[in-house]
């Protein structure tokens, strides 16, 4: 899959879209780092437990530091929903 964001991306981040709800398959989050709590990583949800745990996958399957690696990460570390990225200017747009 080709990467929808890039590191010098800037986006919006909803953080009050899953208070109600846990992420869907597909949604593009942003969440703390299950190794480290100090930083944040945006990663796209591709599996959803009933026990309320999530996995995560990069876009960019072969540069991505994600589930495969860290396993499965609890809800509570999901800090909201990517929905925006608005710089660069040239990539202005909703993040699906």
């Amino acid at each position: 899959m080709f990467p929808v964001l890039w590191p010098a991306d800037f986006i919006v981040v909803d953080k009050c879209f899953y208070k109600n709800r846990l992420p869907k398959v597909g949604e593009v989050v942003l969440a703390l780092d299950p190794r480290n709590h100090d930083l944040v990583i945006v990663k796209r949800v591709s599996a959803v437990y009933s026990d309320g745990t999530l996995e995560l996958l990069g876009d960019n399957m072969g540069e991505s530091t994600d589930s495969r690696l860290f396993g499965p990460i609890s809800k509570t570390l999901i800090l909201g929903r990517v929905c925006i990225c608005y710089w660069p200017l040239s990539r202005f747009g909703y993040v699906r």
